[in-house]
């Protein structure tokens, strides 16, 4: 103890510095008391008293300080043992009520020189060991542990804090998280003297941790990918997240939100029911459902479904809000529509709804409108009150079987009004079924066409009336018809015999009595027999026209292309003096009869030889074309065309858009054309232009394949080469 205290004595620098400064001064004393004492004392015996007296003072001034010291050193030393106790006394009982364990380690093996309970008890508890001081920490520690344990050790051994988690398993083989804090214990001299480790047990907070991660993960996912936008505020509705689906709602950012209050997006006339709604949440921690339009960002608006919930935050003052946002624009666009769907049903339509037992539960005001009932008299009420019997009882029973089997039942039913009179309704019942696929109740939807049942009446009535004109008018026309062939035979035979005379004894005068003539009279002469030719040829084409209006036709598959060729090489003889350019589709297929499509197409390529034939490079194109979605048919030539002025003109009988002079014919065969295209059904036109050329088309009903290949015919040749289709106009 008196070396501990006169170590405190050195320490205490005044006390030490007083005492040195005694002790020399006394040395001094001894060395050169003589030489003063001789300065000051003459006689030597009095010098000696007073040197040995001065010493003697010295000595014990020094010895009285030198004590009074070391006693206050002991003193102190005692207290601070004392404090040191009562600290360590202290220390010891925080440890051991600290939540953390504590183990202090010597160095430089790590061995235990002291620990708290909880330490012990913890690895009691885990390990099924008591940690014991003056033994290695080493020797405690699962093996799994052991090589980070060393090197953690040495690197705060070496004056580094180290804060590490770590888990093992503990004796019941389940994963044990620990943190433990490696903190170096510093000297005076700045030196490492030991190592304290605060071992804490985090199995509970890892755990809730790991689970509050996954949940947060979960939600930020359920956030990101659902098709519902989650909004958080604060209770000032001011947004401080928004998921992503907020940008499919309104085409906003979702940093347009951020930092903005909610108010900003929300339809003004909305504003005062939503801040009502949150209002409410300061009493309750949710509330039910609002619908309300949000601002997008195109200028316009979106139905959304919100629900709130008040989310309270011990990190933060107050509370926030979390808002999920459900687009229902097309909810609220179908509800629109089945809301004018139902309006427009209950001003059209007659609509009851039945229990089960066909009880009347539901009319609406048409229902009431028509059959002059008020509705209190028909609910509760059957159908039976405005039943007609018209109809017989196996009419309702198969539609009562019908709809309770869960079928769609549809009718015409006559009804009685409240007045007595009779209304007719297309009536359809519809079943709606339960989880069991029973009917619970039914829906009649009536529409009143009493108006057409007497339409209908009348018609019936008219169309007998009518059958009977037709059949007598019919009788009529058959009759007429067979008039028409016995006059026609009659004008046939009464109108040749005539003009053959005078076509023969013109001839005869000129043969045996033409050289006798004059020019004038034998040009006159000449000139009859040609007018005969003319009324010879007239009256054949009028038979023909006449033949074609009454016969039937006979439809078979016909190769108008093959027909075509045929007729084409005619007429390139019969104008062997001129060339022609000649293209034309192949495998073009009609149904038709086919003589009558022959003096057709006879017709129409006559004419096209005709009136190009004064063309220096005559052109004729028979091909198929689309028009209007219809393969057309068509005869094109680059002749003498004509105006379309009269185009109108061009398919009746006797029309000439021509002079005689200029082109011969009797202006019957384009009528022949257009007679033999109606009786198949079908349609023909022309277009033209004068001196240009003209086109005339026709369809015709069962037009089958669009022809493989065109094919250019020349005049007095045989040979074909393929050429592409002609299409183009004049």
């Amino acid at each position: 103890m008196l070396n501990k205290a006169l170590s405190i004595f050195l320490l205490r620098r005044p006390a030490y510095y007083i005492s040195i400064a005694y002790v020399l001064f006394g040395i001094l004393w001894i060395i050169y008391s003589e030489l003063i004492l001789a300065y000051l004392i003459s006689d030597p015996s009095l010098r000696t008293q007073f040197s040995i007296f001065g010493g003697i003072v010295i000595v014990i001034v020094t010895s009285l300080f030198l004590y009074f010291f070391i006693r206050l050193s002991m003193i102190e030393l005692q207290k601070r043992e004392h404090y040191v106790k009562v600290s360590r006394s202290n220390l010891k009982a925080i440890l051991d009520s600290a939540i953390q364990g504590y183990i202090l380690l010597d160095l430089p093996d790590a061995k235990i020189l002291d620990f708290n309970k909880l330490v012990n008890e913890y690895w009691l508890e885990k390990l099924d060991t008591r940690l014991k001081k003056g033994e290695l920490l080493l020797a405690f520690l699962p093996d799994q542990l052991k090589d980070s344990f060393l090197e953690n050790f040495n690197r705060a051994v070496n004056g580094k804090v180290l804060k590490i988690v770590k888990r093992f398993k503990d004796k019941n083989d389940k994963w044990i998280y620990y943190e433990i804090i490696y903190q170096p214990v510093i000297d005076e001299k700045r030196e490492v003297i030991s190592v304290c480790l605060s071992v804490s047990d985090i199995t509970e907070q890892t755990i809730s941790n790991e689970k509050l991660r996954k949940s947060e993960s979960l939600y930020r996912l359920l956030a990101e990918n659902s098709t519902d936008a989650i909004v958080r505020m604060d209770q000032k509705a001011v947004i401080n997240f928004v998921s992503p689906a907020i940008i499919e709602i309104t085409g906003f950012e979702m940093e347009a939100f951020i930092g903005k209050n909610i108010y900003q997006f929300i339809k003004e006339e909305n504003i005062d029911k939503v801040i009502d709604y949150f209002n409410s949440l300061k009493n309750n921690d949710s509330q039910g459902y609002l619908e309300v339009e949000l601002l997008t960002a195109n200028g316009e608006s979106v139905w959304v479904e919100a629900s709130a919930r008040k989310i309270l935050d011990s990190e933060i003052p107050g509370y926030e809000i979390i808002t999920v946002l459900r687009d229902i624009s097309e909810r609220k666009k179908a509800e629109l529509e089945l809301s004018m769907q139902k309006y427009a049903l209950d001003h059209s339509s007659i609509v009851s709804i039945t229990d089960p037992n066909g009880i009347i539960t539901y009319v609406n005001n048409k229902f009431c409108e028509i059959l002059g009932y008020t509705s209190d008299q028909l609910i509760g009420n059957t159908h039976r009150i405005i039943k007609s019997d018209y109809h017989d009882q196996l009419y309702f029973k198969k539609m009562w079987s019908t709809i309770k089997n869960g079928e769609i039942w549809k009718g015409v039913m006559k009804n009685k009004t409240k007045s007595g009179d009779y209304f007719w309704a297309d009536t359809t019942i519809v079943p709606f079924l339960d989880e069991n696929k029973k009917p619970y109740k039914f829906l009649a939807i009536r529409f009143d066409i009493t108006e057409q049942k007497e339409v209908e009446q009348a018609m019936r009535l008219l169309n007998l009336t009518l059958e009977k004109r037709v059949k007598q008018r019919t009788e009529e026309l058959e009759e007429a018809n067979l008039e028409l062939e016995s006059f026609t035979s009659a004008v046939s035979h009464d109108l040749r015999n005539p003009i053959n005379l005078i076509r023969s004894f013109t001839q005869l005068l000129l043969k045996k009595y033409g050289a006798d003539f004059e020019d004038k009279p034998k040009e006159y002469l000449t000139e009859i027999v040609k007018e005969t030719d003319k009324m010879s040829t007239l009256i054949k084409d009028l038979l023909e026209l006449s033949k074609i209006t009454r016969k039937e036709i006979i439809v078979e598959e016909v190769d108008l292309s093959e027909e075509v060729r045929k007729i084409m090489k005619f007429y390139q003889n019969m104008y062997a003096d001129k060339k022609y350019l000649i293209r034309m589709q192949e495998n073009i297929i009609v149904k038709g009869d086919a003589r009558l499509l022959k003096i057709a197409l006879d017709n129409l390529i006559n004419n096209a030889f005709k009136y190009s034939y004064n063309k220096e490079n005559p052109r004729i194109v028979f091909g198929k074309k689309i028009i209007e979605g219809k393969p057309t048919l068509y005869v094109q030539d680059n002749g003498a065309g004509f105006n379309m002025e009269f185009a109108h003109r061009i398919f009746e009988p006797f029309e000439r858009l021509h002079a005689q002079e200029d082109f011969k014919g009797t202006g019957i065969g384009l009528a022949t054309v257009a007679r033999i295209i109606s009786k198949h059904e079908g349609e023909i036109w022309a277009k033209g232009e004068k001196n240009v050329g003209s086109t005339f088309y026709f369809y015709l009903p069962g037009l089958e394949g669009f022809g493989a290949t065109n094919r250019t015919l020349r005049s007095n040749t045989e040979n074909l080469s393929q050429n592409k289709e002609h299409n183009e106009e004049y």
